[in-house]
């Protein structure tokens, strides 16, 4: 298992750490495609792995809702204690918690899928889609106040 993951996670970030680094101008013109690529492919786990797993897509996300709730309360206290301690830019903040929530979904679904641990990839499904609802509340809640 270590060696899929290093060879699924670590190789590939290093591999672009190179490129940006020898060739920054031809990484930065082929972020969109890139981007395009990756949200095919985050689209297919999102729709393809839940229609497979179908007969216990509801008992997963029961059984996911109260983990998954409790990491995103946990990730929102301890970026709000950091911020406050470390003084923090609200700006900043914000991002750090966007990146903190939002962004793990992609990478956790195709990791898991990648391994053919495809339940782990409805828990990440249910991880992204009870984060962009409560980071959709707190950024309609601070923007009124």
């Amino acid at each position: 298992l270590l060696i899929e993951l290093l060879y699924l996670v670590l190789i590939p970030v290093i591999i672009g750490m190179v490129i940006k680094y020898y060739f920054p101008e031809k990484a930065t013109n082929s972020q969109p495609n890139i981007k395009k690529v990756f949200t095919v492919v985050t689209l297919i786990l999102a729709i393809g792995v839940p229609i497979e797993l179908n007969d216990v897509l509801v008992d997963i996300f029961k059984s996911s809702f109260i983990f998954v709730v409790l990491n995103l309360l946990t990730i929102f206290m301890g970026i709000n204690l950091v911020s406050r301690i470390s003084k923090i830019s609200d700006e900043d903040r914000k991002g750090i918690i966007a990146e903190g929530t939002l962004q793990n979904f992609p990478i956790a679904a195709a990791v898991a899928s990648l391994l053919g641990l495809n339940i782990i990839t409805i828990v990440a499904l249910s991880y992204f889609l009870i984060s962009s609802i409560l980071v959709g509340f707190y950024a309609v809640y601070k923007s009124r106040s």
